[in-house]
C-alpha cells in the first residue's frame, strides 16, 4: 500500500501518456478532433489503409512563449513512409498554413499546393504524475501541510 500501488499507478499513467504522444498520428478517427502532446488534428475522412485523409485541420502549440502556434488546414494529406524515421512525415495538398501568437492581434498565412509536414515523436517523454494517488510516500511526507495530501497518508 506504501509503496506499490503509488508505483503502479505512475507506471500506468507513464505509459498511457507516452503511447499517446508517439502515435498521435494513429490516433485519428473521421470527424473528430484528437489532441496527443502539443498536436491536435482533425480529419473529415481517413481511408481503409489509414494512409490519405480529406479536410484536414492541424494545430500545433507552440513549445516556446515567445514562438508561434500553428494551424494548418488542407484538403488532402497523405503519410509517406520515410525508412529508418519514427517521426509521422505526411504531405499536405493544397491548404493555409497560419502562424498565430496568443494573446496578440498578429498572425501570418501561407497558401500552397503542396507542404510536407513532419511530426516528430517525443523520445525522451517527462512524466510527473499529478495525481496524488502516484506519489510516492517520501513526496507525500515533504507536502503534510495541504489536507488532500494529509488524508492521503493517512489512507496508507
Amino acid at each position: 500500500m506504501l509503496w506499490m500501488t503509488p508505483w503502479g499507478l505512475r507506471e500506468f499513467e507513464k505509459l498511457t501518456t507516452t503511447q499517446a504522444v508517439r502515435t498521435g498520428f494513429d490516433l485519428v478517427r473521421p470527424r473528430e478532433f484528437i489532441s496527443s502532446g502539443p498536436y491536435t488534428i482533425y480529419a473529415g475522412s481517413l481511408s481503409e489503409d489509414r494512409k490519405n485523409l480529406k479536410d484536414i485541420f492541424f494545430y500545433q502549440r507552440a513549445a516556446k512563449e515567445d514562438k508561434p502556434d500553428v494551424m494548418i488546414l488542407e484538403k488532402e494529406a497523405t503519410r509517406v513512409e520515410v525508412a529508418n524515421d519514427t517521426a509521422n512525415v505526411v504531405d499536405l495538398v493544397q491548404g493555409r498554413r497560419y502562424e498565430i501568437f496568443p494573446g496578440q492581434p498578429k498572425y501570418t498565412q501561407a497558401e500552397f499546393q503542396s507542404y510536407r509536414l513532419r511530426l516528430e515523436n517525443d523520445k525522451d517523454v517527462k512524466f510527473e504524475s499529478g495525481d496524488v494517488e502516484a506519489l510516492s510516500t517520501t513526496k507525500l511526507f515533504s507536502k503534510t501541510n495541504d489536507p488532500v495530501i494529509s488524508s492521503e497518508l493517512g489512507w496508507r
